[in-house]
């Protein structure tokens, strides 16, 4: 039997989630069980919870030839590392991670103890990118031979996306809005571009001739979003990613990547982000050093190469969709 761990709470299939919600849908359609931690907003049910869902998960781990687990964990946030170190110990399978966040690099640029432990005890890791691989075998110290590279997120979904059209200058910015400084800029950028931004509402958030907000979206609904391209941008600036999340960049593949390609929408990076590589050589997008590049870019792209993105880009959104990425790597 392979098992994989699902951490469930009252909001476990918000949009934030869906990622992990993916995941385990591919992994059930691969053969994979199901074994239950539950979160709890009490101290005192968590701690009784916790006990119980460690008994029925050894039990199972008892038949068990191998555990799939995702990182990080969030139901045991204070005490994670003792929690799963009780789980695995005596557990003679194979151990298989995917790493979805790692926040510390995000913030501290440090690698968290767990997932150090967790690297070590895992017979296969799948990371993001190139870049994140090279960071945990620097970091942490693991053999290198044990990690497979995910490039992207799948992206499940049964609506059909909205027909291609490369020939606009609509750009879609989808996500945390609240973090993203650099959208209060977008007002700057030539009025030929027009951005469309989606996600809950926040102050940074300056409309204007070129800058719509238009709200939220169901993450399943794919064509729910309008536009022409994605972007994938982070920091305060528009000139380049920077702080810490611009940062990140380098290393981790942003689910909104995945959003983008999976709703048929080319889509437009960070040159000295970790993807900048893969997207040009599989040609499904442009990479750019600043926004105030992308008006020229677009302009410049021939027909021949317009036609040669849309058919990469309609071919990974039918692989995304089915959950391809992840079925590889396993």
């Amino acid at each position: 039997m392979n098992l994989y761990l699902q951490e469930r709470s009252e909001n476990y299939y918000n949009a934030g989630f869906k990622a992990r919600v993916d995941c385990d849908k591919i992994l059930e359609q691969q053969g994979y069980s199901l074994g239950l931690i539950h979160i709890h907003k009490f101290q005192f049910l968590q701690r009784v919870s916790n006990f119980w869902d460690l008994g029925t998960i050894r039990s199972k781990l008892t038949k068990c030839d191998k555990l799939f687990l995702q990182y990080p964990y969030y139901s045991q946030a204070q005490d994670g590392l003792k929690f799963y170190k009780k789980l695995l110990t005596n557990f003679s399978g194979k151990v298989e991670c995917l790493i979805h966040d790692i926040s510390w690099y995000r913030t501290e640029k440090k690698i968290e103890p767990e997932l150090c432990y967790l690297l070590e005890r895992s017979d296969k890791v799948i990371v993001h990118t190139s870049a994140m691989k090279d960071l945990l075998v620097q970091k942490c110290f693991i053999d290198e031979n044990k990690i497979k590279i995910l490039y992207l997120f799948d992206y499940l979904s049964e609506t059909s996306p909205n027909p291609i059209n490369i020939n606009g200058k609509t750009i879609i910015f989808a996500g945390n809005l609240k973090k993203s400084p650099f959208i209060s800029e977008l007002y700057k950028l030539p009025n030929e571009l027009k951005f469309n931004l989606y996600g809950i509402h926040s102050d940074y958030i300056k409309e204007s001739p070129n800058c719509s907000y238009k709200g939220k979206f169901h993450p399943d609904n794919l064509s729910a979003i309008e536009g022409n391209w994605g972007l994938v941008w982070d920091g305060e600036r528009i000139d380049t990613c920077s702080g810490g999340f611009g940062e990140y960049l380098k290393i981790n593949s942003s689910h909104k990547l995945s959003l983008y390609l999976a709703a048929c929408k080319p889509v437009i990076v960070w040159r000295e982000s970790s993807l900048s590589n893969f997207i040009e050589k599989n040609k499904l997008g442009i990479v750019v050093n600043s926004l105030y590049d992308i008006n020229k870019k677009l302009s410049e792209l021939t027909d021949q190469e317009k036609k040669e993105i849309i058919k990469n880009v309609e071919r990974i959104s039918i692989s995304l969709r089915k959950g391809d990425m992840l079925r590889k790597c396993l």
